[in-house]
C-alpha cells in the first residue's frame, strides 16, 4: 500500500519536474508559492465557510452583505 503512494508522488514529482524542466528557479519558486497559496486559501474557505456555523442550514439566506448584488455596479462606477 505503501508502495502505492510513493510510486503514485514520485511520478507526480517527476511530472512536475518535467513540466517546469524550462522554468528558472525563481519561476519555480514562484509557481509553487502560487499552488500553495492557492490549496491553503481553498482549505480556509472550505473550513471557516462552509463548517463554521454546522446549526445554519440556510447559510446562503442569512450572509449580510453590505451592498444588494445589483447595486455593485452602481457604486463602484
Amino acid at each position: 500500500m505503501f508502495s502505492n503512494f510513493h510510486n503514485y508522488f514520485t511520478i507526480k514529482s517527476y511530472q512536475t519536474d518535467m513540466s517546469t524542466s524550462c522554468l528558472e528557479p525563481w519561476e519555480k519558486a514562484l509557481f509553487h508559492s502560487l499552488i500553495l497559496i492557492s490549496i491553503t486559501l481553498f482549505i480556509y474557505t472550505i473550513y471557516f465557510l462552509g463548517f463554521s456555523d454546522s446549526t445554519n442550514t440556510n447559510y446562503p439566506e442569512n450572509v449580510i452583505l453590505p451592498l444588494k448584488i445589483g447595486d455593485y455596479h452602481s457604486v463602484y462606477l
